[in-house]
């Protein structure tokens, strides 16, 4: 609850800061604003995911995916209501108006979520996101949540960049801009589904890490594939196993750092889905923090295929680690 106020709080706050003063002033309100935004709604979604996961334990990946979906159809929806809104109203209105449907939706989980008492037991290990860098089923997969996020929010710092040889509207941009999320939306579901009822982590996640990194390789494209022409096609079949890969990698991602979790003795409780979904919102934000720091960078001083391909083969990397990994679990028995 305190994460809604605060989220919903500060979005409707910088609906007003055009109002304000100009030059450095605006920048640190700015900054202070989202900074403190971004406090609340990180504690939103840990706290969300959290509570379903405990609520559906037998069936976490199910239920991330369906997560997963909502925050990507969020991304789908979310610019054209915010334009709509911004024609309508001005800069102001699309921040009011979300700002007051996260205080309505804190409304309703305050009203119908279901109240549990906190267990105690003091049988439970000790508890603390060191102990729980002690399993590598936690450490490797929490690594591909790291390039993932970092790779996605890289590319889409610079996708519109890397387009402009094209001569694009912006409409069809913004066209281009959701193919990632309507792929992702698509698929997560089934990601889900099979980590659960098939209990299938390895050769997805696998799989995942490898085409995450193929569609980086395509949309330079690499010099290491130089049968592969820079052309709207490419760059839109790249989007798409973009999406595709980065549900993998994001839910399948989850379900072994639990599992991970579920090795250390730590029993399925709301403690223990807290500690991991934390430990995922650290890992997810530390790559969305050094991808576009450190990749743009590489792309503006040596340009889009020296950069992407850099990233591909940091992806074929891991892709060796997880198969090392894991293979080395099967020898010993497992899974």
């Amino acid at each position: 609850m305190s994460g809604v106020f605060v989220g919903g709080s500060s979005t409707m706050l910088f609906g007003i800061l055009d109002k304000g003063p100009e030059g450095i002033m605006f920048a640190v309100m700015s900054f202070v604003c989202r900074s403190v935004e971004a406090l609340g709604f990180a504690s939103m979604n840990i706290s969300t995911m959290t509570i379903v996961t405990n609520e559906f334990c037998d069936h976490i990946g199910s239920v991330v995916a369906i997560l997963q979906t909502s925050f990507s159809l969020g991304y789908i929806v979310g610019p054209v209501v915010g334009g709509f809104l911004y024609d309508l109203g001005g800069f102001g209105l699309p921040f009011y108006v979300m700002g007051c449907c996260t205080w309505l939706n804190g409304l309703l989980v305050y009203l119908f979520l279901p109240y549990r008492k906190k267990p105690t037991d003091d049988a439970r290990p000790k508890m603390s996101i060191g102990h729980l860098l002690h399993s590598s089923m936690v450490i490797i997969p929490m690594l591909s949540v790291i390039i993932g996020t970092g790779g996605m929010i890289m590319f889409d710092s610079l996708y519109a960049t890397h387009l402009a040889r094209f001569n694009l509207s912006a409409t069809l941009v913004g066209v281009l801009y959701m193919i990632d999320s309507i792929t992702f939306t698509l698929t997560a579901p089934l990601w889900g589904y099979l980590s659960d009822a098939k209990d299938v982590q390895a050769p997805i996640l696998i799989s995942g890490q490898l085409i995450f990194g193929l569609a980086f390789l395509i949309n330079g494209p690499s010099p290491l594939l130089p049968f592969i022409q820079f052309n709207l096609w490419t760059n839109g079949l790249s989007y798409a196993l973009m999406g595709f890969s980065f549900s993998i990698l994001t839910i399948v991602g989850l379900k072994c750092m639990v599992k991970g979790a579920y090795e250390l003795n730590y029993e399925r409780s709301i403690d223990t889905y807290a500690f991991v979904s934390g430990l995922y919102h650290a890992a997810a934000s530390l790559g969305g923090f050094c991808g576009p720091l450190v990749g743009d960078a590489v792309v503006e001083h040596y340009g889009f295929p020296t950069g992407f391909t850099a990233f591909g083969i940091l992806n074929v990397v891991q892709v060796v680690e997880l198969i090392g990994f894991f293979s080395y679990r099967r020898v010993r028995g497992q899974k």
